[in-house]
């Protein structure tokens, strides 16, 4: 160090020039780097991917396995338990993401909020899917066992016309009347009778087709043992899961529908029947 005054070279400790009594700082030592602050794991991060990661373990089966049942009121329970993870994954990536921005390299775990984002938002879209697709399938079953109970409805109208015109007794006394025939013993041949006209299949015979249920009712024969009226209900096994509509018909062949409760004949007819 030199002295301002007279040009003295100065050791960096004196504080008064020997030579012109001038007196200065000394320098004192300086550090070039500050300490730097250990750094952390922040904790919301870990919490985050493992409650993301939660959705994809086998948790539901490990459930039915314990209690020993898979019903629907378990796997709905699962569903929530998994939902719920996920979205808590997601609230929890967000907040580790932000509070390790704002920590100025305090804190880590940046890795594992990303982690349990991804892992978050990946099961409740992939849920989102699997339940658009689910409840489009069901809906078209839905709309498949309906349209096919329609088609029954029509196929029993026409043979019970059928059945009048072929046995001269009116209307059959059951969908049974109108199924295949049965031998009245071993070695008798088959052949189709007002017992068994084989009109419609075995399952329409035996009243139920297509997760629907049918209800054929005989009215009262006549004077001349004929029946001259008839009734057929139509109606969803499992309402909401198997159908949705319930139908009626009767000897006029005009088909007619309700939505939620049984059809009868004040019910509302189907255009173009």
């Amino acid at each position: 160090m030199v002295c301002p005054g007279c040009g003295k070279e100065l050791a960096d400790t004196d504080t008064l020039c020997s030579s012109c009594g001038s007196s200065h700082s000394p320098v004192l030592p300086s550090h070039s780097k500050t300490l730097k602050q250990p750094s952390r794991r922040y904790c919301g991060a870990a919490a985050s991917l493992i409650l993301g990661l939660l959705p994809f373990l086998p948790v539901g089966r490990l459930l039915a396995l314990v209690f020993r049942t898979c019903s629907a009121t378990l796997s709905l329970g699962v569903y929530y338990f998994d939902f719920a993870a996920a979205l808590l994954a997601i609230i929890l990536g967000h907040q580790a993401k932000a509070s390790i921005r704002r920590s100025g390299g305090r804190l880590e775990g940046k890795g594992m909020a990303i982690g349990g984002l991804v892992s978050g938002y990946l099961w409740l879209a992939g849920s989102m899917i699997v339940i658009a697709i689910s409840a489009f399938v069901a809906n078209s079953r839905i709309a498949a066992n309906q349209a096919s109970s329609l088609g029954s409805l029509r196929t029993i109208n026409t043979a019970a016309i059928s059945y009048a015109q072929t046995y001269h007794r009116g209307f059959p006394p059951s969908l049974a009347a109108l199924g295949s025939p049965k031998a009245e013993s071993p070695n008798a041949s088959v052949r189709p009778s007002e017992k068994g006209a084989d009109l419609i299949d075995e399952y329409l015979a035996a009243g139920r087709k297509s997760n629907y249920r049918f209800t054929y009712l005989a009215g009262p024969a006549d004077s001349t043992g004929k029946i001259q009226t008839y009734t057929v209900h139509a109606d969803p096994i499992e309402p909401g899961k198997t159908g949705k509509w319930y139908y009626f018909t009767d000897q006029t062949n005009v088909i007619r529908s309700e939505r939620g409760k049984e059809a009868s004949e004040s019910s509302t007819s189907i255009a173009g029947q």
